[in-house]
């Protein structure tokens, strides 16, 4: 997913990857559901490759896992736009 939307972005990223587990987990069972990760966008995308047991849920560790491919896809984003501002050099 592609970040363009400067500071408002920053702030986006910034407050999905501080998010934690205890925000998102509603009935406090320990774990984030697919429902309860449709709180960040962000986490859904990654749900299914971050839910290494596959049970539909994400326990503390795959959620740890979960946020670090969402910061990595946002540097990754971030690099990208970086490359694409800087003027061609000649």
């Amino acid at each position: 997913m592609r970040n363009h939307f400067g500071i408002v972005g920053t702030l986006l990223l910034a407050a999905c990857t501080s998010m934690s587990i205890s925000k998102l987990d509603g009935n406090a069972d320990g774990k984030v559901s697919r429902e309860e990760a449709a709180q960040s966008s962000e986490l859904v995308e990654v749900f299914a490759q971050a839910d290494a047991n596959r049970d539909g849920y994400l326990d503390r560790s795959e959620f740890q896992s979960a946020r670090e491919m969402i910061r990595e896809q946002n540097r990754a984003d971030r690099r990208q736009d970086q490359g694409q501002h800087q003027p061609r050099r000649h």
